[in-house]
């Protein structure tokens, strides 16, 4: 009785500690499994209310893409190419002191399906 009710207080506090985690911060972009013909690209909404620390864009391991950060005046920064799911991570300093949304681009000549997502940490709003 003792090792079921240790197991139900992991699992329980497991499940809410990731639940919260992926609540709060995870912000898809496009839906998953989207089709991207090539050159079409998507982007998120700035960070007026939060910063954007991860821009994640999850396609086929053939498929070549871009994920970067755009700023208000269109200027890109961070930006990863690669095949497969590709990411830009940025530290709490990196992301701090500028405003960005994050963005996902085929840059390949096919269509390959794919989803773009970030991670957001919420900050106190003015």
């Amino acid at each position: 009785m003792k090792r079921l009710v240790v197991a139900l207080a992991v699992v329980a506090l497991g499940g809410f500690g990731v639940g919260s985690a992926l609540a709060a911060d995870w912000k898809p972009y496009t839906g998953p499994g989207e089709w991207f013909q090539p050159g079409r690209s998507a982007s998120g909404f700035y960070d007026y209310c939060g910063l954007w620390v991860n821009n994640t864009f999850a396609k086929s391991e053939t498929g070549w893409g871009l994920v970067t950060f755009i700023n208000p005046n269109g200027n890109w920064s961070y930006g990863v190419q690669g095949r497969g799911t590709i990411r830009s991570n940025l530290s709490l300093a990196q992301s701090r002191g500028w405003v960005k949304k994050p963005h996902c681009k085929n840059n390949s000549g096919a269509w390959y399906q794919g989803g773009c997502f970030g991670y957001i940490e919420p900050q106190q709003c003015a």
